[in-house]
Parts: structure tokens; sequence; C-alpha cells
């Protein structure tokens, strides 16, 4: 009897920081992904939060640095969680939270943090596809993607700026896998602007939330963007590729051909 009630006393004293240390990482994981929607906006609108819904991000090597800045004081915390008072299911959750935090703080350290396209992945690419990526329903949704459209320039400089680190300190694409890459780039250049993907949610069929005259001159206002903003933004990246990411273009493939590739 003494022996259960000595148990029962145990019981009492460990369940609340047991509790306590599971609310505390679900407080954490709540906190990195409020963080990580902020600093990816076109996702957040993909998932339905509109906090951030006439936002592309900031595509700079300084919002790398404030993202693993941001990991540190996340890994700080979760540090201290003592990982003996979490549940199973917890600690599975608290080990993948801290390899995706410590590959962020790791990764931002070495000089590959400046390649930020590859053939199957590049910022035109994937700013053309929000056409198919982000809901429109209503006009906020169609007044949203324009004032993101308005933004492609900025975004294009930012990546180029990005990509000039990676051709200064030898960290580019391997030359064998870029062929054809010019493409992707000129592909997006539309004669017909209403052929273009970034016109894509006006060829569609108009949501009934929407008057015919609202979704006229939405539609007339994306025209005019992809035009003057977005297609000359597109010939300057083309015009960079072929004059200097191409030329230093990796003459060997792989990571452990660049600089500190190994420790990388």
């Amino acid at each position: 009897m003494r022996s259960l009630f000595i148990a029962g006393c145990l019981f009492a004293l460990s369940a609340p920081a047991y509790a306590d240390a599971n609310d505390d990482l679900t407080a954490l994981v709540d906190d990195v992904w409020a963080k990580a929607l902020k600093e990816a906006p076109v996702y957040a609108s993909a998932l339905g939060v509109n906090d951030y819904a006439n936002e592309l991000g900031d595509y700079t090597l300084a919002a790398q640095d404030r993202r693993a800045a941001d990991a540190a004081q996340f890994l700080t915390r979760l540090n201290a969680i003592p990982s003996n008072a979490l549940s199973a299911a917890a600690k599975v959750e608290a080990g993948i939270l801290r390899r995706s935090l410590v590959s962020t703080i790791e990764g931002n350290q070495f000089g590959q943090r400046a390649i930020n396209f590859t053939t199957y992945s590049s910022w035109h690419q994937q700013l053309a596809s929000m056409s198919r990526n982000l809901p429109f329903k209503t006009k906020a949704d169609f007044e949203s993607y324009n004032a993101r459209l308005t933004q492609y320039g900025r975004v294009n400089d930012e990546n180029i700026a990005v990509a000039n680190v990676a051709i200064k300190g030898r960290f580019t694409q391997p030359c064998e896998t870029l062929t054809g890459f010019e493409g992707t780039v000129r592909g997006l250049i539309a004669s017909d602007i209403r052929q273009s993907r970034f016109y894509g949610p006006y060829a569609a069929k108009r949501p009934e939330s929407i008057s015919e005259s609202d979704f006229a001159a939405l539609a007339e206002e994306a025209a005019a963007t992809i035009r003057n903003v977005i297609h000359p933004a597109l010939a300057k990246q083309l015009a960079w590729y072929s004059e200097s990411y191409k030329p230093a273009c990796a003459k060997a493939p792989g990571v452990s051909a660049q600089a500190n590739g190994a420790a990388y």
C-alpha cells in the first residue's frame, strides 16, 4: 500500500513536467511554422493563410541570414526543453525539428547558399506557377495576384544578385545540366499577353463572385504588368544568363568539386 502511495506521488509530481514539456514543444513548433509562412508568403496563400497576401517574399542573402538567426533562436528554445520529459511522439517531432533547424543554421555558413536555381526549379518558373497554385475565387484573390506581379522585377534583381555571388565563388551549376535552360526563360515571354502563363488566371472562367467589369479591369491591369514589368525582367534575366552565368558554369559536376565541397 505504501509503495502504491509513493508511486502515485511520484506520478503526480512528474505529470505536470511531462505536460509542460509537450506544451512547450507545441508552442515552439507553432512559432516555427508561423515564421516559415511569413518567410514564404506565396506558399502561405496557397495554404489559405492570407496574412501576407500581397507579398512575394525576400530572396536576398540577408534574408537567408535572418532565417538562420531565427533558426538559432528556435534551436535555443528547443534545447531548453528536456527531451526525457517528452512523449514518444513528441520526441520524434523534436528530432525532426532539430534536424531542420541545424540544417538551416549550418547551411548558411557555406558559399553553396548562393546556389538559388537548378534546371528543375528556378525563380521565374516558381513565380509563373503562381497562376496554378494560388486560389482565385474572390476579387481580393485577383487583386493580391496582381500586386505580386508588380514585384517581379525586384525579385528578379534579388535573385540575379545572389546568383552573381555564386558566380564569384564558383558555386555555379554544372555546364552539362544547363542544356536548354535559356528556353525556360524565353518561353515565358509570350508574343500574345493573353497566352502568357502569368495571365493564366484571367484566361480561365470568371468566378461568379466578381463582376464582369471588375474582372476585365483586373485582367487589363495584369496584362500591363506582364508587358511592362515581367517581360523586361525576363529579357534582363535571359541576357544575364547568356552573358554572365552560362560562361561561368562549372566544368566538373558535383558539390565535391566546389570550394569546401566535402565539408558542405
